[in-house]
């Protein structure tokens, strides 16, 4: 399944184009006046989750990414000093989910351009337990280290 991050500067999801769950941390400086915490998202259970696809202006799909996991970004830190431990969203399950057809399918690998149907930044371990995207039975761990 192609992971929607490409690089390590590609903390940019497009978190308005549709996922159907989604963990949005990072902090957005430019629109925050000061985040003195950094997000924490942990120990998160959902199970039994089914979308469904629908055609909209000539596409068929249920949405744009199926997950969108954008842990906190460290360069966005805008608090007082020193700067905390910036935690990675971890200990996400999801078990027994169909998030139908979303329409970022992604080639084999993401790019910049065309982004894959998961996005995981900041991110430790996404468990999906018999979790179906596009079709396709997922029983493994989503990471993305920083």
């Amino acid at each position: 399944m192609p992971l929607g991050v490409v690089t390590a500067s590609a903390a940019n999801p497009s978190a308005s184009q549709g996922g159907i769950v989604t963990f949005n941390c990072d902090y957005q400086p430019s629109k925050d006046a000061i985040s003195k915490w950094p997000a924490l998202v942990q120990n998160v259970n959902i199970s039994n989750l089914k979308a469904g696809n629908v055609t909209l202006n000539g596409v068929t799909g249920s949405c744009f990414q199926a997950i969108v996991a954008q842990g906190p970004v460290a360069f966005d830190y805008n608090g007082p000093a020193p700067v905390p431990t910036i935690p990675a969203i971890t200990g996400v399950t999801l078990t027994n989910c169909d998030f139908g057809t979303p329409t970022a399918a992604g080639p084999a690998t993401a790019t910049a351009t065309t982004p894959g149907p998961i996005y995981a930044y900041n991110v430790h371990d996404i468990n999906l337990v018999n979790t179906v995207v596009a079709g396709k039975a997922l029983n493994q761990t989503v990471s993305d280290a920083r």
